[in-house]
């Protein structure tokens, strides 16, 4: 009970500096856990997607009359695999925007790591030493120690960020174990 009465305080605090028993100063934001994860994690596929149709339709213009066997069969390979793992996105896109969960541990944990990193860097950037999700026990918390946006921002930056040149393929082997040869 007491601890309950802790964290109301701390959450009614907002922005105000709350003394600790060492006499540290300490800032308390939250976050909007649910609609961070819903918006990001949508954001995620869409942008992966995209980012990979555009690429196939890259590398699937080089071909050429003037390429040997060999590199033309590399070419078709790697358009291949970049198919097979497009294919792996809109499926896990479709069973997220079905259920709202991912069924693939490496790439929820991937994605969970993000999210978890991009807070924690937010955290640190704006000054507060603990942040809280507006999930469970919480009661209020005013807009300004809100950080949802910004950590929204920061993962939208990095999602921009790593879309440069090829894409990488992850997961090759669970892509086999799912769904076999696509083509």
């Amino acid at each position: 009970m007491r601890t309950l009465a802790l964290a109301i305080c701390l959450i009614l605090a907002g922005p105000y500096v709350v003394p600790a028993r060492s006499q540290m100063l300490t800032n308390v934001g939250y976050i909007n856990i649910d609609r961070l994860m819903g918006i990001y994690i949508e954001r995620f596929f869409d942008r992966e997607i995209e980012w990979r149709e555009d690429y196939i339709l890259e590398i699937g213009g080089r071909s050429s009359v003037f390429m040997s066997q060999n590199r033309e069969e590399k070419l078709n390979l790697k358009i291949q695999e970049h198919r097979r793992y497009l294919e792996y996105l809109k499926y896990h896109r479709d069973y997220w925007r079905t259920n709202g969960q991912l069924t693939d541990s490496s790439l929820s944990n991937s994605l969970y790591s993000a999210i978890k990193q991009a807070i924690r860097k937010t955290a640190i950037s704006e000054g507060f030493s603990i942040i809280i999700s507006n999930s469970g026990n919480f009661v209020y918390g005013s807009e300004e120690v809100d950080l949802t946006a910004k950590v929204l921002f920061r993962l939208e930056s990095s999602l921009i960020d790593q879309q440069q040149g090829e894409p990488p393929l992850f997961w090759g082997q669970k892509l086999e174990r799912e769904f076999g040869n696509l083509d």
